[in-house]
């Protein structure tokens, strides 16, 4: 996890959609046993922000 956030934090990648966000902060992080839970989480999540944009 710490691997990965220094990796966007340093804009190894100039192709990153982080690299414009810099400097980035972990606000969330769990762990799932099965791909199909993490995604299904990101899906909600991400239809949780939809919504309150729209307020």
């Amino acid at each position: 996890m710490k691997r990965r956030l220094n990796e966007h934090n340093l804009g190894l990648n100039i192709a990153c959609y982080t690299f414009d966000k810099r400097p980035l902060e972990l606000v969330f992080h769990t762990e799932f046993n099965e791909l199909n839970q993490a995604i299904a989480f990101e899906k909600t999540t991400k239809r949780m922000v939809e919504k309150r944009k729209k307020l």
